[in-house]
């Protein structure tokens, strides 16, 4: 069998890889996953839905509004292995095997 050595399955388009916002998929809560990467460069958003009035409990009533998703603003090409392999990180959002990146105005 040959195999090609100068790409493996890790390897992504990076074309589409300036800075820009991306969105990743977490094995674990999305707090955890947002605190990982406070010594990492990226620029994390975590939106945050107030459901105060639904619950009786004082305390935290913050959901994440898109559940077990992370966005980030950063540099992939230079981050991309940091970022994907942090503890708690599953995937990035993907279009096919492209990466799919968010619009600057979002």
């Amino acid at each position: 069998m040959n195999v090609d050595k100068s790409k493996n399955h890790y390897d992504h388009d990076f074309q589409l890889c300036t800075p820009g916002i991306w969105c990743e998929r977490s094995r674990a809560k999305e707090r955890y996953v947002s605190a990982q990467f406070s010594q990492l460069p990226p620029e994390v958003f975590l939106p945050l839905l107030s459901m105060a009035e639904r619950h009786t409990d004082p305390r935290d009533h913050a959901v994440p509004l898109f559940p077990q998703y992370v966005f980030l603003r950063c540099d992939l090409t230079a981050h991309y292995f940091q970022i994907r392999y942090a503890p708690g990180v599953a995937s990035f959002l993907q279009e096919g095997a492209t990466l799919f990146p968010f619009r600057k105005a979002l």
